[in-house]
């Protein structure tokens, strides 16, 4: 193979860290280099004036590019594109085919431009689905970037076999996608190819054509079924509709007008998109947006959208972030993207690449429901949280999506959740190295979930103001309470986790306040500097045991005496005892009896 190294770029130091919306749970992508890495090739080549459109696929050890270039830039009357092909072993240095481009146009309905291709590679052969028949307005600036879906086929990945009739056109008339259409990704899951295309009316680049993500499926790669919802049956969407629509220009949403370029991947039998959205009403240029989706059709887009920014807080080499490609592999994302290059703005876009890290950094916020169960999707490699974990939010229910999870090198705080129901999910965390506090979870009635974390990794304890906890005396919480001098705050939760003691008995296997309590007893005197004296009445002969125990939820003290019938009397000396608040309980058979008492010095 013939090739020539386009750039090869060293890193600066210079890496840029972008935390979306503020919580380090989500994406966390980093323009690694800070510049492009396939950039334009030299003067009076035919990809001189812009590279873009990057669809990337892992061969074995080699990352294979093919991109859209063009010897004028996107601005120009007429631009004729075509496609390249380049590869790299590091996502970084990439090296251009010395013989490029590798695809132009040629038949009659592929008009002069090719533009934007998706790549697959099936056992030995490499198939690709790519735009053609550009068109623009000879009166105006109206571009249209292709109007028709060709297929080709290849054996390395540079020769390829065109099948001589397009194989997906532009809708009927009056369709939401009357006016081109676009592919960006095939998928082959069994015996059927999907594909994600994005398509729009008259009017491109402008919001009048309302460019929207549509789905189609095929058993040969070549005939195509468009997806159409059978209960729209008026234009423009009488033929197909759109399976990622655009937002609402009404609330001004950020992809109002364009929902384009969908990079759709496959992760733990859920499907997630990247996608580009705009809004040109609020000048919040071309961003990026992600969403997910148990079909492929239905999509839910992330309450955190736009995901990446299109203010150079990203890319601080260009403007308007255009996607590309995304690929999972070494536990990380790989996003390759394009830019138009700044300053000053111009429209001859570069191809830059980003990753995300295996774990984010440092302090993680949970505030969404979507946070949680999408963890294992930002991060699928990361089981260790390197600083504190705070979980508050209205929606969330349930923390299944933290089973990832073993351990956090900081605090958990568990709190303002009115909806959480359950701590199942932290099941896996075996270590912290801070405080746990659970407070205001208003239906949460159980710690279950917090059972295997080591004791030792526990600084302190609170627990307060959950009116439904009763359910406290997991392994974990048992085994703290009974470190001297542990740190703890325990109050204003439900019976048997009001207070330590309460939770100490639960798993001493015993409870004062809520086992209906059957012997009366009385305790005279009380306060006391020295001995005091319980008395009480026994139904029959018993085995008795007293234990006491003491503010901490710590056994101190245990009698055991074998009683008649009848009312008795046992004195307990405190004498080595510390003053303080203490508890009694009293087993008698099935009778038992509890209290309080003070002892003084």
């Amino acid at each position: 193979m013939k090739t020539k190294t386009t750039i090869n770029l060293t890193l600066t130091g210079l890496i840029l860290f972008i935390f979306i919306a503020d919580l380090s749970a989500q994406f966390n992508f980093e323009d690694v280099t800070g510049q492009p890495v396939l950039s334009y090739g030299d003067p009076g080549e035919w990809d001189d004036a812009l590279v873009w459109n990057p669809c990337v696929i892992k061969d074995g050890d080699t990352l294979r590019m093919w991109y859209t270039g063009a010897d004028e830039p996107v601005n120009a009357f007429i631009t004729i594109g075509k496609l390249g092909y380049a590869w790299s072993l590091d996502s970084i240095n990439w090296n251009k085919y010395i013989d490029n481009p590798v695809l132009s146009a040629e038949y009659l309905w592929e008009s002069w431009e090719l533009y934007s291709c998706a790549v697959i590679k099936e056992a030995d052969t490499f198939k690709m689905w790519y735009g053609a028949d550009w068109y623009r307005s000879p009166t105006s600036y109206i571009i249209s970037p292709a109007k028709k879906i060709g297929y080709a086929w290849s054996l390395n990945a540079i020769d390829w076999n065109k099948h001589p009739d397009p194989v997906m056109e532009v809708g009927e008339p009056s369709d939401w996608n009357d006016d081109f259409i676009v592919p960006y990704t095939v998928i082959k899951e069994e015996n059927e190819y999907k594909m994600w295309y994005w398509a729009g009316r008259y009017g491109w680049p402008f919001e009048v054509s309302l460019a929207q993500t549509g789905l189609a499926t095929s058993t040969d790669g070549i005939q195509w079924t468009k997806y159409d919802d059978p209960a729209t049956v008026n234009a423009p969407y009488a033929h197909s509709d759109p399976v990622l629509p655009i937002g609402s220009a009404f609330l001004n949403h950020w992809d109002a007008h364009r929902a384009i370029e969908p990079v759709v991947m496959k992760i733990d039998n859920e499907y997630i998109v990247f996608y580009t959205g705009s809004n040109f009403d609020n000048n919040s240029g071309v961003c990026r947006g992600f969403a997910t989706s148990a079909d492929g059709i239905h999509w839910e887009k992330s309450v955190h959208n736009p995901i990446l920014l299109d203010d150079n807080s990203f890319a601080v080499w260009g403007q308007c972030l255009y996607n590309g490609s995304v690929l999972f592999y070494d536990n990380i994302y790989h996003h390759w993207f394009a830019c138009f290059h700044t300053p000053p703005t111009q429209f001859r876009p570069q191809i830059g690449y980003s990753e995300t890290t295996i774990c984010p950094a440092g302090d993680v916020t949970f505030n969404f429901q979507e946070d949680v169960d999408n963890f294992h999707i930002y991060y699928p490699s990361c089981d260790t949280i390197d600083g504190s974990v705070t979980i508050s939010g209205y929606d969330i229910t349930n923390l299944n999506g933290l089973s990832v999870l073993t351990s956090i090198a900081g605090d958990i705080k568990i709190s303002g959740n009115p909806s959480l129901t359950s701590l199942s999910g932290l099941d896996s965390v075996t270590s912290i190295e801070g405080f746990i506090s659970i407070d205001s979870n208003d239906v949460l009635t159980s710690l279950t979930g917090l059972d295997n974390i080591d004791t030792a990794s526990i600084y302190s304890l609170l627990i307060h103001d959950n009116n439904l906890l009763s359910e406290c005396a997991v392994q974990s919480v048992c085994d703290y309470l009974v470190i001297p001098n542990c740190t703890i705050n325990i109050h204003d939760n439900a019976p048997r986790c009001n207070d330590s003691l309460q939770i100490m008995n639960v798993c001493n296997g015993v409870f004062i306040e809520e086992l209906n309590p059957n012997i009366i007893v009385s305790l005279s005197p009380n306060p006391f500097t020295l001995t005091t004296t319980l008395s009480y009445t026994l139904s029959k002969p018993s085995s008795v045991l007293i234990r006491i125990f003491n503010s901490q939820g710590q056994q101190v003290d245990e009698i055991v005496e074998d009683q008649l019938k009848g009312e008795q009397r046992v004195q307990w000396d405190a004498e080595e005892i510390p003053a303080g608040i203490y508890y009694y309980r009293i087993q008698a058979g099935e009778q038992v009896g509890s209290g309080k008492m003070v002892l003084v010095k």
